[in-house]
């Protein structure tokens, strides 16, 4: 993981992608809770 002022940049262990039914995509939404504070978004920028 990673950050800056901008954004946060997440990293999936080894076993991201071994189910066929579990993957993100652009497009996907998303919701992270941090500290009581809950963040959302649309997935962009995978290739």
């Amino acid at each position: 993981m990673s950050w800056n002022d901008n954004q946060v940049v997440l990293q999936f262990g080894g076993s991201y992608g071994t189910f066929g039914h579990w993957y993100l995509a652009n497009g996907d939404g998303y919701v992270i809770s941090v500290k009581k504070a809950i963040f959302g978004g649309t997935v962009s920028g995978l290739s």
